[in-house]
Order: structure tokens, then sequence, then C-alpha cells
């Protein structure tokens, strides 16, 4: 119908998209400040080095910094720093948390897999998960909402008795109530009959879309409706 490609329009048009020079300006602004502050820049991936962590490094490793080192993994970056050393982790975006809390825990050996888990890496071997210990993880990122943050902070505070030193640094704050939908929404929406019709549209879609996942995935119906609108109802 007309109102619904206007209402569709109109939430286009509220999209955030942030090009890769800003996301690479946001980077290099917050590890600046850190070497700055304690020079030499350990950069490691967490888990492998493909997608956008390949993407972010890459804009790194083009920047002004030159103070600043690239391990291959996180058993070379523990021997390129010694005992309070700090090692950083790279990427574009952390919106639950979860993708870094579950690297975290099967790094340290501590994540039950079931059949229908994706498994990141291979855990570490015990020395070297006491030789993390002796280090401080920061995990950088060019934009973080806050529920990934109190997760991050609640979930990697528990990883080997407790032990992990890690912060969570990142340049641009992502409110998780800022919700497309929500009356917290930016987009300027007509009424609330013009929002909530799209709202079941695009839920429509998202379920459909979803169905794969689900079934791999061994979601029950509720899941997949919860994730129609984005992963934990993010709407992003």
């Amino acid at each position: 119908t007309t109102a619904r490609i206007r209402s569709a329009l109109k939430l286009l048009s509220h999209l955030k998209f942030y090009p890769l020079w800003q996301l690479g300006e946001a980077i290099e602004t917050l590890l600046k400040q850190q070497s700055d502050e304690f020079g030499k820049i350990v950069v490691s991936p967490l888990g492998d080095r493909t997608g956008s962590t390949a993407i972010i490094n890459y804009l790194i490793s083009h920047s002004t910094l030159n103070n600043i080192v690239f391990a291959d993994d996180l058993p070379h970056a523990l021997k390129l720093t010694k005992a309070g050393g700090r090692i950083y982790f790279v990427d574009d975006c952390a919106l639950s948390g979860t993708q870094s809390i579950h690297i975290m825990q099967e790094l340290m050996g501590e994540r039950l897999l079931k059949p229908h888990h994706t498994k990141h890496c291979e855990p570490l071997s015990s020395a070297q998960q006491n030789t993390v210990c002796k280090r401080t993880l920061i995990f950088t990122y060019c934009l973080a909402c806050d529920v990934a943050v109190e997760r991050m902070t609640e979930e990697l505070s528990k990883l080997h008795d407790s032990r992990i030193k890690f912060e969570i640094l990142y340049a641009i704050p992502e409110p998780s109530k800022s919700k497309a939908f929500s009356s917290a929404s930016s987009v300027p929406w007509e009424s609330m009959e013009e929002r909530n019709e799209l709202k079941q549209f695009c839920s429509e879609i998202g379920y459909d879309l979803l169905g794969k996942m689900a079934e791999k995935k061994e979601w029950d119906d509720d899941r997949r409706v919860q994730s129609s609108l984005g992963f934990s109802d993010f709407q992003r």
C-alpha cells in the first residue's frame, strides 16, 4: 500500500550507517589515547582473523599509528607481552556481547558446548590460561551497546575463578532502548497505527528469514518470534 511504502521509506531514511572511514577514525582515536598512556599496543584477533575483525585490523594497519604490533593469535600476543601488560582485541561493534563472551569461555575451557552451538576456537593450554590472568585484556569496539557492556562485564568477571582482568573500550555508545519501533524511537512515526503496522510487516518477514537458523539452532517458536526484529529483539 502507499501508506506502507511511505512508512518503510521513513524507517529506511533513519537508519544509522557508519562508513569505513568513520569506523577507522573511531578506533584510531581510541588506540592513540591508549598508546599515549601505555606505549606499545599489541593487537590480537579474538577467535579467527576473518570478517569484521580483518576489516578493522586492516584499517588500523593503514592508520597513522606506528606503535602497534599485530599478533597472530592470543598465544602469540602472550609471548609479545610481559606480566602486567595489555592485549587488545579490536572489532567494529558489540551489540549483545554474546560472541565475545563465548570465545573467551571457550579459550578458558569453560563453555559447555551443545551439538547446535557454534564452536569458535580451541581452549588454551592450562599454562596459557594462567598467563592470560597476568595480562589485562582490552576489548575495543568502534560501537558498543549498553546491553553488551553489561553482559560482558558480568560474564567475563566469572571466568577462571574471577581472575581475568579486562577493560571494555568503545568510541560510539548505542543505547538499547532506542529501538526502531519503541516509544524511544528516533523515527518520526505519523501515528501508533503506522508504526505498529510496519512493525507487524517487518516481524513477519524476519520470522520467515529465520526459518533455517531456527531449525539448525533448535529454537522453539517463541525464540524465533522474539528474534524476528533482530536477535534478542534489538530491532537493529
